[in-house]
C-alpha cells in the first residue's frame, strides 16, 4: 500500500507538552525552515509542503494523541513517561502502518517498557 503526503503524521512525545516545546519547537521551525508551509504554536504542529504533519506531544496529555494513525513516532525521555502511554496509545497508533518509533534518552537503571 502506498501512502500519500497528506496521511503522513507524525509525533515527537516528550513527558510535558512543555518539554516537548521547549525541546523542539525552534529546532524544527529552524532546520525545517525551506520545507514547511505553516505551523500553529498554540497547537505545536507544523505542516510540511508535501502535507504531512509534525506535531509535538506531552505524555501528560494521552488524550491528545488518541485516535490516530502515526507514521513516524519519536519518545524523547520515555522513561518518565508512564506504561500505558507506549501500550495503549501510541503503539496501536503506529499499528496499522509501516512504523517507525524512535526512542531517546532513557534514565540509567530503569528498564524501558518497549
Amino acid at each position: 500500500m502506498h501512502y500519500r503526503p497528506t496521511e503522513v503524521k507524525f509525533f515527537y512525545v516528550a513527558p510535558t507538552q512543555g518539554q516537548a516545546r521547549d525541546i523542539m519547537w525552534q529546532t524544527l521551525l529552524e532546520l525545517g525552515h525551506p520545507v514547511i508551509s505553516g505551523s500553529h504554536i498554540n497547537n505545536l504542529q507544523i505542516k510540511l509542503v508535501n502535507g504531512a504533519m509534525i506535531s509535538l506531544k506531552g505524555a501528560d496529555r494521552p488524550e491528545t494523541m488518541r485516535g490516530v494513525s502515526l507514521k513516524f513516532l519519536v519518545m524523547d525521555e520515555y522513561a518518565d513517561m508512564k506504561p500505558d502511554v507506549w501500550e495503549q496509545i501510541l503503539r496501536p497508533a503506529l499499528a496499522d502502518q509501516k512504523r517507525f518509533c524512535n526512542v531517546h534518552r532513557y534514565a540509567y537503571g530503569k528498564k524501558p517498557f518497549l
